[in-house]
């Protein structure tokens, strides 16, 4: 969410954190009539008990310096949680439009790195066995998020070019199941 919508994605985070993943907040103002953010967004990250990561990206440029410096203040006091994944980004010259644009790229990176690991771990396999990988990616997500087409089609030209054609073929058909 951006501006106002990242004000309303970091307050659904706050009352859902179990049943939200991640959010990227772009510019978010932190206060509203009698509601500030900063307390409940620090409370999830003592608080926070699942198996699965929950992620929290924020990234705000000169347009509210204050509430990204108080946010990012509080977050670094508030006692570490390996279950929760929060990180700020100041753009200390960017005015408020260019923010998203600034911010979605690393965030994202930084969401799916862990995804992108067990892909690549995957591609580096010497079998077609997928189920681990994905049993990973479940229990550090909450949900399984299937490997790119790409990769999957990748892992089976990697077996055809050894002439390994069975693998080949079973890593194509992973890539149709998909």
């Amino acid at each position: 969410g951006h501006s106002r919508y990242g004000y309303f994605t970091s307050y659904l985070l706050s009352k859902y954190p179990h049943d939200i993943h991640a959010v990227i907040a772009a510019s978010p103002f932190l206060s509203q009539k009698k509601v500030c953010l900063v307390d409940s967004i620090c409370n999830i990250k003592k608080t926070y008990s699942s198996n699965k990561t929950l992620y929290y990206r924020f990234g705000i440029g000169n347009d509210y310096p204050e509430d990204f410096m108080k946010l990012d203040s509080a977050l670094k006091k508030t006692p570490n949680n390996l279950k929760v994944s929060f990180k700020g980004f100041f753009f200390k010259e960017a005015i408020h439009n260019t923010t998203p644009g600034l911010l979605i790229g690393i965030a994202l990176y930084e969401i799916f790195e862990y995804w992108n690991k067990q892909q690549n771990a995957y591609l580096n396999s010497t079998d077609t066995t997928i189920s681990s990988f994905y049993e990973k990616i479940e229990e550090h997500y909450g949900e399984n998020i299937c490997f790119s087409l790409g990769a999957l089609n990748g892992k089976g030209w990697g077996f055809f070019n050894q002439k390994e054609y069975e693998k080949a073929i079973n890593a194509w058909k992973q890539l149709v199941y998909e």
